[in-house]
């Protein structure tokens, strides 16, 4: 302990030690939100006081339980804790919870230690193959993750099958080594890619933003009868995928990639249809199911905004996010 600490204060990097929050996580809050009001050294340096500190850890708890900062700061503490209690009587009954499958030979352990303890998910199944196909299929994941330290070509087209069979409304593979050709085939499949080693706490996030199956899963994922209109601009995306993020988290950035790309083969596929005419329809075909994905991962990079309390200026604005203040 430094004599800070002793007197009752203590510097940032304590702080942040203690409550887990990142260093510009933390600066972000209270600049954004005056969560704490820490009293300064000569030299401009923070001090916290105890109460100080048992507040973050209070914020940051409801941060992990699934709260927006934003909601949640302005708060009491009495009325954080009350959100706290209540929060998984509220996923219970509003069948919020996310029903995840993890398969691999090293995730399913992670997925059993404390830092992947998650009201909103529920580990329905786990396993170190994908082999018990039928009990896979019977848990009815929201959410399959699939730990795959190698991925060969012709091991795509089998995978495939069984993540269509299983049925999850996302499927994440994190992959130790593969080629690009075979990753731009999963993209096309709606499958997220994520190099290992995983992110525990990102890759956690990723799947609660999912969101629970709706019923009869299978037809919501049809391919539409026509492109849904895009929800982000070019100049958005490439904000979002440049800036440096002021949260800790690079999911925006990696959301905002993927979508340009989907977008990106979206156009090129259209094109396709249009010159060629003998395979006009599979170029159409390709064109909806990428518009499809593409859809999917806006919204999922919507509500990922939403959860960070962060707001995308339009084209016409500033060219720096609120992301990178």
């Amino acid at each position: 302990m430094t004599a800070a600490a002793d007197s009752g204060r203590y510097r940032i990097g304590a702080v942040a030690r203690m409550t887990g929050i990142a260093l510009p996580t933390l600066r972000m809050w209270e600049r954004r939100y005056s969560v704490v009001v820490p009293a300064r050294t000569d030299s401009g340096g923070r001090l916290y006081s105890r109460a100080d500190v048992a507040r973050l850890a209070l914020l940051q708890a409801a941060v992990q339980a699934g709260h927006a900062i934003g909601t949640v700061a302005p708060l009491a503490d009495a009325e954080i804790r009350a959100r706290l209690q209540d929060r998984p009587q509220a996923l219970a009954e509003g069948r919020q919870v996310v029903r995840l499958a993890v398969v691999g030979p090293s995730l399913p352990l992670l997925m059993h230690g404390p830092e992947a303890a998650d009201a909103a998910l529920s580990l329905v199944y786990s396993g170190a193959s994908l082999d018990d196909e039928p009990a896979l299929t019977q848990a009815a994941p929201d959410v399959l993750v699939i730990d795959l330290p190698t991925l060969h070509a012709d091991a795509v087209e089998p995978l495939c099958r069984r993540i269509e069979r299983i049925g999850a409304a996302l499927t994440v593979v994190v992959y130790g080594f593969t080629g690009r050709r075979i990753l731009r085939q999963l993209d096309l499949l709606n499958v997220l890619c994520i190099r290992a080693p995983a992110d525990i706490t990102q890759l956690l996030r990723i799947c609660r933003l999912a969101g629970p199956r709706t019923a009869g899963s299978a037809a919501a994922r049809d391919v539409p009868e026509a492109p849904p209109e895009r929800r982000f601009s070019n100049l958005q995306l490439l904000r979002l995928a440049s800036i440096d993020s002021a949260i800790g988290c690079e999911c925006p950035q990696h959301l905002a990639s993927l979508i340009s790309s989907l977008s990106a083969f979206e156009r090129y596929s259209e094109e396709c249809a249009s010159a060629n005419a003998e395979d006009a329809v599979l170029h159409r075909d390709l064109h909806l199911a990428t518009a499809d994905a593409r859809h999917r991962m806006e919204r999922a990079l919507e509500r990922l905004l939403q959860a960070e309390g962060t707001t995308l200026p339009a084209d016409g604005d500033a060219a720096v996010s609120v992301l990178s203040r």
